[in-house]
């Protein structure tokens, strides 16, 4: 009978020792050769093998390395070790070694950065489930999609439960490393795959108990916010806006996005309308562009029925111009048709949008561009040739009639005109006195002038009923701000206008619905029976309101008096006249609209809802800085070629991550089989539903810059990207940015839309119906909605046509993308108010979206699986659990190249050396270093985490895990890597902005001018940096790298590295390497350089400074203390102050032979030595006998002391107080032996 392995059997067993010890030798392990030692020393290794990402690559890189007899052995004492009982259970090994090692391992290990998070995300249902169930999982890993696992939470407090999580990468490595040693034939890739899934944060809810557990914690999320009114400012501001409130966010993002396709679509036809009319000149049919405009105006004007069919039956028209023609016409009507669906129109405002009736739109250049097509003087000459003299018409006319002088100096801002070269303040009255004057001529040419000029983007507007307003404008003004001076823009403003008239009301009004469904809002004729019925179903609800009169509003207003004849509020304002009263008819209360008004942010009633942070006089003045922060950011993105490759890189890391991947090949193969007509009208889809053109970097731009992605960019975009916004080029970079993320987003869509209807399959009519039922209330669709009550008759009038299988089915796949992939509409509300105080935060949206998708990718794949346990749904639950393997797999993989690859090559100890002459933002990364110059001392490394997606979670986890790993104490842990956590976690919301940066420098600059021994070179480079594009930059390495910089350029931008001899490529593969290093390679990694004798220079000066600004402060404080009778002798203070005084020395000391030993790890000792003896560092470093002591073989402090300082203490002899040196001395010299002279790397004893 073979006797049952134990913890105590092996510690007994000298086979098992001896192999173990020398496995640990082999492995790089110093182990202490005491039985009990070996063996806790080799079970740790073990957990840490088994669980930990680090440890198995370095026991793998090591058995490659062991001879065929070492591995033997390795391989049996692994084998005996893994037949021990687990720790709870008689025989077990400690269990506190058992549990710090399990947990340690996989807190520390890289694939775990998300742990915390994923435990968070899972909503905290036990210690064993956050860290997992894995010998449950090993038990019943060939039944695990069988059957429901029904194991209990006693059974899986096991050892193995305790592991915390590894990978599919990691599994296949222990595998290999098995086999090498003989205890695994070949490699499981099923396991492999098993463990990547239920290995990952919170992947393991395995079992019934721990689904409901699971589901019973998501049910509870939404009542641990509470409703206080802190409560929902916080939820309003710091969360994302779909928190809590995602039908009302739906509705928003539905209704934005149809309006965005069609102007998207109006653009698309007037471009091919503007390429008919230029082809139509250059055929010869027209003698200039302004003829074939106008030919083409005469068409699409309205009530001109008769002249279009004469002008379109003209055989001489070429029939692209006439197709052209058609095709707008034919768009105005189909948008004419979708806006006259609206509900609740009034009749007279509804018949505008007739179909068979022509729309278009007068437009004026004026208010369309930035920069009219021709100078004012040949606008001027061209009217007169043509029979029309402009000023002379502005002149008489603002003669007869003042009045219009008035309103043309209120819209234009006008208070000063230039006329005979000088500047003259005006007003309305002086102005009209003036064009009554003899010289009222150059007067009405200024004015005219002024008129002239572009007004886009400052705000002005035609006010008032625009039929009304085209009576009004005089035929001289129209032509001075060009009417209708491009056709392809009248159609973009005629489809604008038309979106504008209904949008707010069909969002209004479905928001109206959905409210009513859900018990949120009543259906009532007056605000007092609002408030009665509001009241009544709070008590329904068990709850108390007592919601006042005046604190009902409407959901949807068009100007409507109450019985007071004030006008009252509403959530979403339209123009009067436009709807009847049963669409005004819904109300809530004002606590409901404040909660609701971040959700539907695009359509808020401004006039009410004003926010503080982005209204008022001060963020007037701020606007044209925000702008300027957007072009910044568009120069550091969009017309960045290297971001692009990064904004390439990191949205199909995003598709990855989200767990859509997996049905990606099958998707995309039914696309293409799909007609041309059915993928445009599958992708129109998708464009309505929301899902595309939410860039979160590119959306924000645009938000800064205060315009669509469609328009024309404003002077400050131009000038600040250096001319290139608005060309072809410009254009098509900011395209290209957008379709890339587009494309990732379709993806995942598509990915969603497949599993779906897979699932949809698998459920019961039952089932589907609840689906079905639960999207009807939330929409506030359907006539058969559920629930009873106060409200339920007011349901049942909604009447709207409810959910079909297939629009629930894309609905709940559109539902999942936008929770999983980052879209700008879900931002927290106050990034968007930072944008009103553009000097902080530059990329901040972004990272705040990774932390709402890794939440949302848990919480999916948690609920999944709940879902799929309780209905026993086995793809449901194989969905979630790859969903949260595959984000936890992606987050890990930089870490897991890196560490392969340093491994590999032997530098992990160079590369953890290498981190403490890091930037903090690289610290702590996954780092590889790719070259070291010994003659320069300068150092090449990469950083592989970059263009990782969630590299904002690993930034805040890596400081963290690299502290447990390097066995950093708790308190220390919390005080220095803890720090740097915080620190990733804000930086990107609270890091000057790039015009703050550039402010600055500029401002530097310009108040040192005078001064002579001020150096511009480090705010040039600072300005440099913050304000030009990133294009420059990338050209100005490129330049330099290639040797064909000008030096004085290269001395003010590269200090560091000028007077290097560089020469140019010899050949392409030489360009192409030197290109690779600037970041122009496929994972679009650039690398960085770091000069180790400047770095350590930098630190040394550092730590010697603080160091001697302790000593020379005692030294005074005790000279002074000693010396004069008149200061009170504190003893014990001083002495305090001595100690503390010496362990700054005695920290400093420890920093620098830190640094020391760093430095020979990465360039050797003679070369490290040679630094710190420089002449360059003399006076930041201890004295040469301290210098000798601390780089030794065995290195020690010395520290500067006092005790020993005869002057000192016979200066102190001769003072009038007299002390009793010797009692001092006595004193000092006992506290400098608890720090002198020791081991270094040592704390020092305390008392």
């Amino acid at each position: 009978m073979v006797s049952k392995v134990t913890y105590n059997s092996l510690i007994n067993n000298k086979r098992f020792v001896n192999s173990a010890y020398r496995s640990l030798v082999a492995l790089g392990e110093t182990p202490n050769k005491n039985p009990k030692d070996v063996v806790d020393d080799f079970l740790s290794k073990e957990r840490y093998f088994e669980n930990n990402f680090v440890t198995t690559l370095g026991v793998a890189s090591s058995v490659k390395k062991m001879s065929p007899r070492q591995k033997a052995e390795f391989g049996a004492a692994l084998s005996l070790a893994k037949q021990i009982p687990d720790f709870h259970k008689k025989g077990g090994a400690p269990a506190f070694d058992a549990i710090k090692d399990h947990l340690l391992s996989a807190i520390a290990d890289p694939t775990n950065i998300l742990g915390a998070f994923a435990g968070m995300a899972s909503f905290g249902v036990g210690g064993a489930a956050v860290f997992g169930a894995k010998e449950t999982a090993k038990q019943t890993t060939k039944n695990y999609l069988k059957a429901k696992l029904r194991a209990s939470l006693a059974p899986m407090l096991t050892e193995s439960a305790v592991t915390g999580a590894g990978s599919s990468f990691r599994n296949i490595k222990k595998q290999q490393t098995e086999i090498d040693i003989g205890n695994r034939t070949d490699i499981d890739l099923g396991e492999a795959a098993l463990v990547g899934t239920i290995e990952g944060p919170a992947s393991v809810l395995a079992g019934g108990a721990l689904s409901a557990g699971l589901g019973a914690g998501i049910r509870t999320l939404d009542k641990t916010i509470g409703d206080t009114g802190a409560a929902r400012w916080f939820v309003n501001n710091m969360l994302p806006r779909d928190v809590g409130k995602e039908f009302e966010v739906r509705l928003a993002e539905q209704q934005a996005a149809e309006s965005k396709t069609f102007q998207t679509q109006a653009y698309a036809v007037g471009e091919q309308l503007n390429k008919a009319i230029t082809k139509s000149v250059e055929t010869g049919r027209f003698t200039d562009r302004e003829e074939a405009q106008q030919f083409v105006n005469d068409i699409l004007a309205p009530g001109e029925k008769k002249l279009r069919e004469t002008n379109l039956q003209d055989a001489s028209i070429p029939t692209e111009l006439k197709e052209a023609i058609g095709t707008s016409q034919n768009f105005i009507k189909d948008l004419q048709r979708y806006a006259q669906k609206t509900r609740y129109l009034k009749e007279d405002f509804s018949s505008i949008f007739n179909a068979d009736k022509d729309y278009a739109r007068q437009i004026y250049e004026v208010f369309s561009v930035s920069k009219r097509s021709q100078t004012f003087d040949k606008f001027v000459e061209q009217t007169k040739q043509k029979g029309t003299d402009v000023v002379n018409d502005l002149l008489t006319h603002a003669r007869a009639n003042p009045d219009w002088v008035a309103k043309t100096v209120k819209d234009l801002n006008i208070v000063s005109l230039k006329v005979k070269g000088r500047k003259q303040f005006v007003d309305s009255k002086s102005l009209s006195e003036a064009l009554s004057g003899t010289e009222g001529l150059q007067w009405a040419e200024s004015l005219a002038r002024r008129m002239y000029e572009p007004v886009n983007g400052r705000g002005f507007k035609l006010q008032g009923n625009v039929t009304e307003a085209r009576k009004t404008i005089p035929e001289f003004q129209k032509l001075i701000w060009g009417k209708n001076y491009s056709p392809s823009q009248r159609l973009v403003w005629s489809v604008a206008g038309i979106l504008d008239s209904i949008d707010g009301i069909r969002f209004g009004t479905s928001l109206s619905d959905s409210l009513l469904s859900r018990n949120k809002a009543v259906r009532a004729a007056t605000q007092e029976e609002a408030a009665e019925k509001l009241n009544a179903a709070a008590q329904a609800a068990g709850k108390s309101e007592g919601i006042l009169e005046s604190d009902v509003i409407r959901v949807v207003g068009s100007g409507t008096k109450d019985k007071f004849g004030r006008e009252t509020e509403s959530l979403v304002a339209v123009g009067p006249n436009r709807i009847i009263s049963d669409g005004e008819q819904v109300w809530i209360s004002r606590a409901e609209a404040e909660r609701l008004a971040p959700a539907v942010s695009p359509f808020l009633n401004k006039n009410r809802w004003q926010n503080p942070y982005t209204s008022g006089t001060i963020t007037q003045h701020l606007r044209p800085i925000a702008r300027l922060q957007g072009t910044f950011k568009l120069g550091k993105t969009v017309y960045n070629p290297i971001a692009h490759m990064r904004n390439a890189l990191g949205a199909a890391q995003a598709f990855v991550g989200s767990g859509a991947w997996v049905r990606t090949r099958k998707e995309l193969q039914a696309l293409a089989k799909m007609s041309k007509a059915e993928r445009a009208e599958l992708i129109e889809g998708i464009q309505r539903s929301g899902i595309t053109s939410t860039s979160v970097e590119l959306e924000q731009i645009l938000t800064r810059l205060g315009r669509e992605i469609t328009e024309d960019p404003g002077v400050i975009e131009k000038f600040g990207t250096l001319g290139l916004a608005g060309t072809r080029a410009g254009k098509a970079a900011m395209k290209l940015y957008q379709g890339t993320d587009n494309i990732a987003k379709i993806s995942t869509y598509l990915s969603e839309l497949g599993a779906e209807k897979e699932l949809w399959k698998t459920l019961t009519p039952e089932q589907k119906l609840i689906k079905i039922r639960a999207l009807n209330r939330g929409f506030g669709k359907g006539t058969e909605l559920e629930g009873a009550g106060p409200l339920a008759a007011q349901r049942a009038k909604i009447g709207r046509e409810g959910f079909s299988e297939e629009q629930a089915i894309a609905e709940l796949a559109a539902q999942k993308t936008l929770n999983i992939m980052p879209v700008y509409t879900r931002v927290p509300l106050v990034l968007e108010k930072m944008a009103a105080v553009p000097v902080i935060g530059n990329f901040s949206a972004y990272p705040a979206e990774v932390f709402r998708n890794a939440w949302n990718i848990f919480r999916l794949g948690a609920k999944e699986m709940e879902e799929g346990y309780a209905l026993g749904n086995k793809a449901l639950i194989t969905k979630g659990g790859t969903r949260m393997a595959s984000m936890y797999g992606l987050a890990a993989t930089p870490f897991a190249i890196s560490q392969h690859l340093n491994t590999e090559r032997n530098d992990e100890q160079k590369v953890e050396s290498l981190r403490d002459f890091l930037p903090s933002f690289h610290q702590y990364g996954a780092v590889t270093l790719e070259n070291l110059d010994p003659k320069t001392l300068e150092a090449e490394y990469l950083t592989w985490d970059y263009s990782n997606p969630y590299q904002p979670l690993t930034a805040i986890v890596a400081p963290v895990m690299q502290g447990i790993a390097d066995g950093v104490p708790v308190d220390e842990l919390l005080q220095n890597q803890g720090l740097e956590a915080a620190k990733a976690f804000v930086s990107p919301f609270t890091d000057p902005s790039l015009v703050l940066q550039g402010g600055q420098a500029l401002f530097n600059i310009a108040t040192n001018l005078d001064d002579p021994n001020y150096d511009s070179a480090k705010d040039t480079r600072a300005f440099v940096r913050s304000a030009l594009p990133s294009f420059v930059k990338l050209s100005a390495d490129a330049t330099r790298a290639v040797g064909a910089m000008p030096e004085a350029v290269e001395k003010i931008m590269y200090p560091k590295a000028f007077g290097e001899y560089r020469q140019p490529p010899k050949d392409i593969s030489e360009l192409g390497s030197i290109l690779q290093k600037q970041g122009f390679n496929p994972g679009a990694l650039k690398r960085h350089k770091i000069n180790l004798k400047t770095s350590s220079g930098y630190a040394l000066r550092e730590l010697n400074r603080n160091s001697k600004a302790y000593w020379n402060k005692f030294y005074k404080t005790l000279q002074q203390s000693l010396r004069d009778p008149n200061v009170e002798l504190d003893p014990v203070s001083l002495l305090e102050d001595y100690e503390e005084t010496l362990r700054v020395q005695y920290a400093a000391q420890q920093g620098l032979a830190k640094l020391y030993v760093d430095l020979k790890n990465l360039v050797g000792k003679a070369a490290a030595r040679k630094i710190f003896f420089s002449k360059d560092l003399q006076g930041v470093v201890p004295s040469k006998a301290a210098l000798y002591s601390l780089l030794s073989d065995a290195p020690r402090t010395n520290l500067k002391r006092l005790s020993n300082r005869k002057a000192f203490w016979k200066g102190i002899a001769k003072a009038r107080r007299k002390p009793n040196t010797g009692a001092w001395r006595t004193e000092l010299a006992r506290i400098e032996r608890k720090y002198n002279f020791k081991d270094v790397f040592e704390d020092p004893v305390e008392d």
